[in-house]
This record gives C-alpha cells, structure tokens and sequence, in this order.
C-alpha cells in the first residue's frame, strides 16, 4: 500500500486525502476495530475514578474491569497473531493500542500511592501545579510503555522516532477545503483559528453567563489556567499525536491513520461533564479538529503546533470551568 507522505498531504485536505489514498476496506477495519477496543479500554479504566453517563452505559454490558481486561488482551492477540503473520505494521499499531491501555493501569498505581491534591475549580498556581502532575501521572506511564512499543517494531516497520520537537510551521498546507489557497501552519494558527478560538471562548462563557469574566475571578487565576492548560494539551498531545497516530499511520496509510485516530481522541472524550447524546456532538467536533491537528503534526514532523492549538482550546475551556463562577 502507498502511504501519501507529508509533502502530498499538504495539497489535499482531510477529506480529500480519502479519494487520493485507499487503504482498502480490511485496514479501515481493523484501525476501527483497535480504536473501539482502546475507546472501551480507557473508559472501563477511568470509569471507577471518574463515573460518567458513558461509562456507566459500558458496564451495563459487562463489569468495568472485565472490559478494560478483555479490550487490552483482545488487542494483544491481535498484535501476537500479526507478529506470527509478520505482519508488522498491524502488530505495531495493535500493541500500541494494549500499551495504551497497560499505561492507564500503572497510571492508577501513581493515583493510588502519590495522589495529587487536584482543586477544580482552581485557588492559583499550586493547584494548577496539582492539576499538572495529575497529567504527567497520566501521560507519563502510557509514553514510556508507548516508547518500549516503538523501539520493538522500529527495526521491522522502519518507523521514524517519535518527533515530540517544535516542527516546521512554515509548510503550507490545506486543511479542510481542497480549494483553500495554501497557507503555512504559523498563519493558519494565528489567523482563522486564533478566530475560531475567541468565538469558541464566547460561546463557552455562554452557559456560565460570562460570570468569570464579570465577576473578575478569572484575572488572578489567570496563570493557574496557563499553567494547567499547558500540562493538558502537551499531556494528550504526546500520547494521541505523538505515539498513537505514527502507529496507526504507519499500517492505514495516512488519511486512515489520521481520521481514525482524529475520531477516536473525540469519543475518549465523550460523556466526560455531560449527558450522552448532549456530549456526543461536542465529542464529533473534537474529532474532526483532531483530524486537522494531526494533520498539523504530520506535515510540521512536530508537536509544536498541535500543543499550541490544543493549548488554546483549552484556556477558553478552563477559563469558564476552572475558575470560580
């Protein structure tokens, strides 16, 4: 199979990527089929500490642990029937998916035995200092399993190191219309999308009445929110951007890689703070932006510029529910 590389991704956008490049109905499949076992992996895992409407709809067909359990060991069968098979690419992307859900397991024993003091809404920077901690003791664990996975397959896949640096933002690329006029990343970021983020921070505010804004609690907090959006943007960025979208690029090719995993960080999300069927359109969103923000990450051969995206989304998020209202 022919995977387009960045150079030509960067003249297609993420949906026509689909047409120029075609995996074939099996590898669609089986990214679907490994993205739904670490959908139904993570939420069993973070069901018991975090309940939600999702997770509870999870274990009503069957006990939680059993779930996280089954979901791990199906996508390691999957990877060990792809090592017999020699199909490398398959097993790299399958073990990636078993170490993501290992990673949730030895994050727990983190929770468990160095509990950090989180404190939402926050009262200034030692608590976003807590929240921090709280995602490197989630992020820390999958990317160091992650990485053993990497330099396991490295040798078959012939995979590139992971490229967690800043990357080229000065590539010009398209991102959702195939007749956009080709424009370099650092102009997408601080053109339409610094757009789009303010009226996403309107729009957020809306439920709360703007009363962080109003009241003025968000202006001492300010930094809090910095510092925790930060830690959560580059936290996700390095697990889903930098160790899950390499692996599943590298057996789907690029525009399944990429919308697979694009969709699967959005339903990870789904049922986190609201009802099921209110959060799922919101979920849907995220995964289409983090289709773009894939995209980003692949052509720039950096995180810089997910992080950044990431980073900015999250202050208009926290900026409404981080603070006191």
């Amino acid at each position: 199979m022919i995977t387009l590389t960045p150079e030509e991704t960067r003249e297609h956008s993420i949906f026509t990527m689909l047409g120029a490049e075609r995996a074939g109905a099996i590898r669609w499949a089986m990214l679907i089929v490994l993205a739904t076992l670490a959908w139904l992996g993570g939420v069993a895992a973070l069901g018991p500490y975090r309940p939600t409407q999702v997770s509870r709809m999870v274990a009503e067909i069957a006990p939680l642990a059993s779930i996280y359990w089954s979901s791990g060991g199906a996508a390691l069968v999957i990877g060990l029937m792809a090592i017999v098979a020699r199909q490398w690419a398959l097993a790299w992307a399958a073990v990636t998916v078993a170490g993501y859900l290992l990673g949730f397991h030895l994050s727990g024993f983190l929770y468990l035995y160095f509990p950090p003091d989180v404190d939402v809404p926050l009262t200034g920077e030692a608590s976003a200092l807590q929240f921090a901690l709280a995602r490197l003791w989630f992020a820390g664990p999958i990317a160091i399993v992650l990485l053993v996975v990497w330099l396991a397959f490295a040798r078959q896949t012939g995979a590139a190191p992971p490229a967690f640096g800043f990357g080229n933002w000065l590539v010009q690329s398209r991102d959702v219309s195939v007749r956009e006029h080709l424009q370099t990343w650092g102009v997408k970021l601080f053109g339409g999308y610094l757009l789009f983020v303010a009226i996403m921070f309107a729009v957020i505010q809306l439920p709360v009445g703007f009363a962080p804004i109003l009241s003025g609690s968000l202006w001492p907090l300010l930094t809090a929110v910095l510092i925790a959006a930060l830690a959560n943007a580059a936290a996700e960025e390095v697990v889903y951007r930098g160790f899950i979208q390499p692996a599943f690029i590298q057996y789907g090719g690029a525009a399944a890689g990429l919308w697979v995993q694009g969709l699967f960080f959005g339903v990870i999300h789904w049922g986190l703070g609201v009802g099921v069927l209110a959060a799922l359109p919101v979920s849907l969103m995220i995964g289409f932006g983090s289709i773009v923000w894939g995209k980003a990450a692949y052509e720039t051969r950096g995180l810089g510029w997910t992080i950044a995206a990431h980073f900015l989304i999250d202050v208009a998020i926290m900026a409404a529910y981080f603070v006191p209202h």
